[in-house]
């Protein structure tokens, strides 16, 4: 490892490396999982890349680490790899030799095969056409085929090469299901998933779903059916990387899913608003006869994007008409201090709100705003009954209370109540003595 190392120098080896793979700075950024602006400094030398990127990098070029910082590039090894002179040489070279008789799925001295030099040299039409002449490019049982499979996965999203969807399969397979482990992989192929050119394979990949055979003692075939991801998981992914147009498929593809009971909680935790909104405008609006287990469900949600503090979101759900208690809904709004939704649930909850319930809450937390916006709608006796769950000193709550007609309940001589009034009093005197 040199002592000093010149980050000039070692960016312009590494953009000579992108210039032979005929590979840009914005596919490194992406393969780096860090900004092309960060890349373009580190690359004019005006900073230098991380450890960890630096690895990434020579495992791309195919480098050690004391080959890149000491501008080594890999003519300069004593040995070239068969697979690597071969792609250099081009699909030209390759075709010399019949489909049916390329062994090229054997691991090379530095643990790669053909397809990895493939991709790293980004030969298009090379890996069309083993892809198309279904030659065996991995070995499924080898520790590497997952690292492999997922730069094929990567390489023909990008390239938009038909078939993905088999390598997707084929990953399943290996791994039990499309559960990617790296997460630079993992937002890398989920977000070109997410272009519009890839509805389709999405669609095919939520509908699809894979057999995967496995021999038990050496005599039995057993045949297990894997999904390729389950509803759950799609969600995750879809709200981890805000893949709208994923989720657009999802609706059409999982229609029942669309009341999934852990939809809301999945977008919350990301806080996936978009996704929360296209949720919302795809659901139907409620009709009678609906079930009412899906307005219980339903009535949580609302409590669960309440926790939000969207007004708007809150707003465009309960419009739809599905909530299964409105009382509860604001007594759950009142208690939890959710002052921008209250009002929305007032307005939208007319006809349906048992105001004696409700406004009790209010009381009790000596909310003497929300008393005020709706008290008119309380008769007489309603009055009477709030003004005895008022606590013993919220006085402008109580003076509120009978200036608008209550009075306070003596029948069963209840020694709170006079405590209240005596309270009262005192307070209202102690007033008049300031103001005197």
């Amino acid at each position: 490892m040199p002592e000093v190392i010149d980050n000039v120098k070692v960016g312009a080896l590494i953009k000579a490396l992108l210039k032979e793979r005929n590979m840009t700075q914005e596919a490194l950024a992406n393969h780096l999982a860090i900004s092309k602006s960060a890349v373009s400094q580190n690359l004019a030398g005006k900073s230098s890349f991380d450890l960890q990127n630096l690895i990434k990098i020579v495992e791309l070029f195919n480098l050690s680490l004391e080959e890149l910082l000491s501008q080594k590039t890999n003519q300069d090894r004593d040995v070239i790899s068969e697979y690597e002179r071969l792609t250099r040489k081009g699909l030209e070279a390759l075709m010399k030799v019949a489909p049916a008789d390329l062994i090229v799925n054997e691991p090379d001295i530095y643990g790669q095969v053909l397809i990895e030099y493939i991709i790293t040299y980004q030969k298009t039409d090379m890996f069309k056409y083993l892809f198309d002449a279904e030659v065996y490019l991995y070995q499924p049982e080898h520790h590497h085929a997952r690292s492999i499979l997922l730069k094929m996965i990567a390489f023909m999203l990008e390239k938009n090469i038909e078939g993905v969807e088999t390598v997707i399969f084929d990953y399943t397979r290996v791994q039990g299901a499309f559960d990617i482990e790296d997460l630079s992989y993992q937002e890398r192929i989920f977000s070109l998933l997410n272009k519009d050119r890839h509805r389709v394979t999405i669609a095919r990949l939520m509908r699809a779903s894979v057999v995967k055979e496995t021999v038990l003692w050496s005599v039995f075939k057993q045949k297990t059916p894997l999904k390729v991801m389950t509803t759950a998981k799609w969600l995750e992914m879809i709200a981890r990387y805000r893949l709208e147009r994923v989720l657009s498929v999802f609706f059409e593809v999982y229609t029942e899913a669309m009341y999934h009971v852990k939809l809301i909680d999945i977008f919350k935790k990301h806080r996936f608003l978009k996704g929360l909104h296209h949720y919302i405008d795809f659901l139907e609006p409620f009709k009678k006869g609906d079930e009412r287990l899906k307005l219980l469900k339903a009535q949580e949600d609302l409590k669960a994007i309440a926790y939000l503090e969207e007004p708007a979101l809150f707003e465009k759900f309960i419009r739809k008409g599905y909530f299964e208690d409105m009382n509860d809904l604001l007594v759950f709004l009142i208690e939890g201090k959710h002052d921008a939704m209250i009002p929305i649930a007032f307005k939208q909850g007319l006809g349906h709100i048992n105001y004696r319930k409700v406004l009790r809450v209010a009381v009790i937390h000596n909310r003497l705003d929300i008393l005020k916006e709706h008290g008119q709608y309380c008769a007489s006796s309603d009055l009477n009954y709030l003004l005895g769950q008022a606590d013993i000193d919220s006085y402008p709550l109580m003076i509120y209370l009978i200036q608008k007609g209550a009075s306070f309940d003596f029948r069963n001589h209840n020694l709170e109540t006079y405590r209240k009034v005596n309270g009262l009093v005192k307070h209202l005197l102690d007033q008049k003595g300031d103001d005197a």
